[in-house]
């Protein structure tokens, strides 16, 4: 995966992906490309929260770790376990953020291809990020050629 971090210009990593993947655009909402992406996080209980941070660790359904703003949570059978892909997230109708993830887990919640929600962290701050994140966007899955 050198391409990724090679890519000295944007041009570079779209050909570098075009060259290597076939992307997937998920439906979403009525096969709109529209995906309402949440967010989720975990409380920490306790005194100590740096410490129990430092140690405490959450695996998603496929038994990964989850990291923060990288992991995702989708419907179980739609999207590839463990996939690649890219999430565009809007505001406003204009594109607010956009970043590459993992599918690392699954919520029981979750019954279509139109939501994911974003893993935001442990403990409080995590919290009140993740609570502020309900919008949408696209998300588009690059599968290795």
């Amino acid at each position: 995966m050198d391409g990724f971090v090679s890519s000295k210009s944007q041009q570079d990593l779209s050909k570098f992906i075009a060259e290597n993947f076939r992307v997937f655009q998920a439906n979403g909402k009525e096969n709109s490309g529209s995906v309402q992406f949440t967010g989720y996080g975990f409380p920490v209980f306790g005194d100590n929260v740096e410490r129990k941070w430092k140690h405490t660790v959450h695996y998603g359904s496929i038994g990964v770790p989850v990291t923060p703003m990288r992991s995702i949570a989708t419907s179980e059978g739609i999207f590839p376990p463990g996939g690649l892909a890219f999430a565009v997230i809007e505001a406003g109708g204009q594109i607010e953020k956009s970043f590459f993830v993992l599918g690392h887990d699954t919520k029981g919640a979750i019954k279509t291809a139109a939501r994911a929600d974003v893993f935001f962290g442990i403990g409080k701050d995590a919290i009140r990020k993740a609570e502020n994140l309900n919008t949408n966007g696209k998300l588009y899955y690059l599968l290795k050629r």
